[in-house]
C-alpha cells in the first residue's frame, strides 16, 4: 500500500492551511474552483477527499449518488447508484504509471456491491471482479433490502476489506454479518470472519445452528499498517488508534466506545485493558424461557460518557404535569439501569437505542492525552410483545416495531417522550 496517501476529509483540514501558500490552496482559490462545477444544485457533496490536488466526493441527488472528481471533471454515474459516505483509494506500486487503474478508488453501495475505479478517468478497473464489481451478497441468509454497506471498505496494504449493515429486529435467521478481504487487484476474496458464526452440528446430537442477530460491522473500520491490523468494531463507533503515556511508558492504544457509553482501552500489540475491566453483575431477564448473561464487562476507566440511569428524581418535563406523568411512568417501568433486559412490559434503555457514542465516534489531542466525544442521552422505551399480539400492537402506533420473525416475541421501541412529546430525560440531549 503507498504510505503516502492520505484519505483527508474536509473537515481534517485546518482553516489556516486554507489560505495558506501550500497545496491546499489549490482547492481554494477562485482560479481553481471556477475550473469545475457540481453538476446538480440539488446534489450534495459528503465526505470528500483529497488526493494530489485532486478532490473526490458523492453526489447525491434524489435518484442517484455519484462518484466526482475536480481533476478531469469525470463523474461515473452507472456503477454507483446506491454509494456511501467516501471512497477509499490505493495505489498498486507494481503497475506502470501509464496504464489505467493504477490509482483505484473503492465504494461499497447499499445494494451490497464492492466497486473499483480509475482514479484518473472515473472508469471501472476491468480486471478487478466482473467488469469492476465483486458481489457481496453470497453470504449466509442474504435478503435483498435488509443487508447493506453504510460504511467505506478500509484499504490495507493489497486488501479492501467490507463489513455491513443489517436491518435490526426483522427475524432470528438474519444475513450473517460476515467481515470480508478482497484482493485490491483481481477482487477475489482473501479471508472472512463471522463475528457469531454457527455453533458446529455434531452428528451424535441433535442440536440445531445457533440463529442469531448476526452482529455486523456497520461502522467505518479502522487500520493499522505499521501492525498489519484492522480493527472491526461490532455494533459499535470507529476504534481510535492512540499512544498513551501510562505508568511511565508510551502505550499504543486503540480506544473503543459504543452505543453503552463506555469507552474501552486496549493495548494495540497484546489486545489486554490498559484500564482494569471487571466482570459486574447485571440485571437479569424475567421473559419465560429466556437466559441472560449474569455479568458485562464494564471498564473501571474512563468513566462513561453519558448517563446509563434513569430514576423517578430524574423525570424532567416542560410542565409540572409532564414532569410528574413521567416521574410516574419511571415509577412503574422498575429497573432503568444499563442492561436491563427488555420485558413484557415497557422498560427504558438508557442510553437508548442511538448511544451513548454512535456514528460520530471521537477525536484524541496528543498534546494534552484528551479524548472528545460526540455523544447522545436519548433513553428509549422498549417492550416485548408476544407474536400473537404483535399486529394487533402495530395497529396501534406510537413507535418502531420489530417482527422478530420465529422467535416468540416481537419488539416494540420508541423516544421516552412526555405527553408534550418532549424527553423525559433531563436536557441536554447529548454532549
Amino acid at each position: 500500500m503507498d504510505r503516502h496517501i492520505r484519505n483527508i476529509t474536509f473537515r481534517s483540514i485546518a482553516a489556516k492551511d486554507i489560505t495558506r501558500g501550500d497545496s491546499c490552496l489549490r482547492l481554494s482559490s477562485r482560479a481553481e474552483l471556477d475550473r469545475w462545477t457540481i453538476p446538480s444544485l440539488i446534489s450534495t457533496p459528503r465526505n470528500q477527499i483529497l488526493l494530489h490536488s485532486i478532490r473526490y466526493f458523492l453526489l447525491r441527488s434524489p435518484h442517484e449518488q455519484t462518484p466526482f472528481s475536480t481533476a478531469n471533471h469525470w463523474t461515473n454515474s452507472h456503477s454507483c447508484v446506491h454509494c456511501h459516505r467516501r471512497q477509499p483509494a490505493w495505489l498498486d506500486p507494481s503497475r506502470p504509471a501509464t496504464q489505467p487503474c493504477r490509482r483505484r478508488l473503492f465504494e461499497a453501495t447499499l445494494d451490497a456491491r464492492l466497486i473499483a475505479l480509475d482514479a484518473a478517468t472515473g472508469a471501472p478497473c476491468a480486471d478487478f471482479g466482473k467488469a469492476g464489481e465483486v458481489s457481496l451478497r453470497n453470504v449466509p441468509g442474504f435478503r435483498p433490502g435488509w443487508y447493506h454497506m453504510t460504511s467505506p471498505p478500509a484499504v490495507i496494504e493489497d486488501i479492501v476489506v467490507v463489513g455491513s449493515a443489517i436491518d435490526d429486529n426483522g427475524r432470528v435467521d438474519m444475513p450473517a454479518g460476515v467481515v470480508r478481504a478482497f484482493d485490491a487487484r483481481s477482487g477475489a476474496l482473501r479471508w472472512s470472519w463471522d463475528p457469531i458464526p454457527p455453533n458446529p452440528v455434531s452428528s451424535t446430537t441433535s442440536a440445531k445452528p445457533w440463529k442469531s442477530g448476526a452482529a455486523n460491522a456497520w461502522s467505518i473500520m479502522t487500520v493499522d499498517p505499521e501492525r498489519d491490523l484492522v480493527f472491526v468494531p461490532t455494533g459499535a463507533s470507529t476504534p481510535l488508534l492512540a499512544t498513551l503515556p501510562h505508568n511511565g511508558q508510551k502505550i499504543p492504544v486503540v480506544i473503543q466506545s459504543n452505543k453503552t457509553g463506555f469507552i474501552y482501552v486496549l493495548n494495540r500489540d497484546t489486545g489486554t485493558p490498559v484500564f482494569p475491566v471487571e466482570e459486574r453483575p447485571v440485571p437479569q431477564s424475567d421473559v419465560p424461557g429466556e437466559v441472560t448473561s449474569p455479568t458485562q464487562p464494564i471498564p473501571v476507566a474512563p468513566p462513561p460518557v453519558t448517563p446509563q440511569k434513569l430514576s423517578p428524581d430524574n423525570a424532567w418535563g416542560l410542565t409540572p404535569s409532564d414532569r410528574e406523568t413521567c416521574r410516574k411512568w419511571m415509577a412503574g417501568m422498575g429497573n432503568n439501569q444499563i442492561f436491563t433486559p427488555p420485558a413484557l412490559h415497557d422498560i427504558v434503555a438508557s442510553p437508548g437505542v442511538i448511544g451513548g457514542a454512535n456514528w460520530s465516534g471521537y477525536a484524541f489531542d496528543p498534546q494534552r492525552n484528551l479524548l472528545f466525544v460526540n455523544t447522545n442521552n436519548f433513553p428509549f422505551r422498549v417492550r416485548l410483545i408476544p407474536s400473537e399480539k404483535f399486529m394487533e400492537e402495530v395497529m396501534k402506533g406510537g413507535g418502531e416495531f420489530g417482527s422478530q420473525r420465529g422467535a416468540p416475541y416481537g419488539v416494540f421501541r420508541a423516544p421516552f417522550f412526555s405527553p408534550s412529546f418532549v424527553p423525559c430525560s433531563p436536557p441536554p440531549g447529548g454532549h
